[in-house]
């Protein structure tokens, strides 16, 4: 798989992991939108003009647990081997 799909795949991947259900995938725009309770999840995966893929991650409403958003990027980066 090319490295954007490996980034999409593991970005939704790391989201459901850390208990986020996934409410929308726009995969040609690169945005996948969810929620764990109160909390909005957002992740954004673009290809930059060098060529690297970029993905983050962004939360609403984590007063309950203002943790999750590092929890999802540490999923993400096991799951891309880092």
């Amino acid at each position: 798989p090319s490295t954007y799909d490996r980034a999409w795949a593991a970005a939704i991947g790391a989201m459901q992991e850390q208990g986020v259900t996934i409410n929308e995938q726009d995969r040609a725009g690169g945005v996948a939108r969810g929620t764990r309770g109160p909390i909005g999840v957002t992740a954004v995966v673009r290809t930059r003009p060098d060529g690297r893929v970029q993905v983050e991650f962004n939360t609403t409403g984590t007063a309950s647990d203002p943790a999750l958003v590092e929890r999802i990027s540490e999923s993400y980066n096991r799951r891309m081997g880092r």
